[in-house]
């Protein structure tokens, strides 16, 4: 019988070890302790899932990380024991399939993988839906022209203002200030993650 190969990228000694002894029967578990490690092995073979963690010693963050795996059409699931509400809402909208708390039973681990290697979400009780109150708790209300705006920054490519403000007969100075309060209502900083954040509260 073959194994599915996954691919574990964390730097904790203690928590590899633990995971990797809970998994070798079942997979075969290839360990990358640095994103370049990462990409070397992503690069020249074919892998069912990635758990990765969101803090990594050489200075990048999981996040970061995020689009070079889903480039490499990789299922992702994030280990960590840091993550807070604003990293979780960030990993969901960039597509990750599960989430593991390290300070959590090792005995969940297995189900939650072969969950998401099942082509479902594994996220802990209650999480996706503490998410989801947030979002109906900061539904934020928009104008018009904040719709017509948000509806030009979904456009690929990426149009600049001045394209913008042509395409809704609006000075370009007028579309800077749309774009800074819809930063603020959607508590992002740049229009990429305008985009990912609206189009996970159902805009589109």
């Amino acid at each position: 019988m073959i194994m599915q190969k996954i691919m574990i990228v964390d730097d904790h000694e203690m928590i590899i070890d633990c995971v990797v002894n809970g998994l070798r029967d079942q997979f075969e578990v290839v360990v990358a302790k640095s994103a370049d490690k990462m990409r070397e092995y992503i690069s020249n073979d074919k892998f069912a899932l990635v758990l990765m963690d969101l803090d990594l010693r050489d200075g990048v963050s999981g996040i970061d990380l995020l689009p070079e795996l889903n480039s490499a059409q990789v299922p992702v699931m994030i280990l960590s024991g840091t993550a807070d509400k604003a990293a979780l809402r960030t990993c969901v909208a960039m597509g990750v399939r599960g989430f593991f708390d390290k300070r959590d039973s090792e005995s969940k681990l297995l189900p939650s993988i072969q969950a998401v290697l099942a082509g479902h979400q594994s996220f802990p009780d209650g999480v996706l839906a503490s998410l989801h109150q947030d979002d109906h708790d900061k539904f934020p209300r928009m104008s018009r022209r904040e719709l017509d705006v948000l509806n030009q920054v979904f456009a690929v490519p990426v149009r600049p203002n001045e394209e913008i403000a042509e395409a809704l007969h609006l000075s370009t100075g007028r579309v800077k200030n749309i774009l800074t309060d819809l930063f603020r209502k959607f508590e992002v900083n740049t229009r990429h993650e305008l985009s990912l954040e609206a189009r996970r509260r159902g805009y589109h």
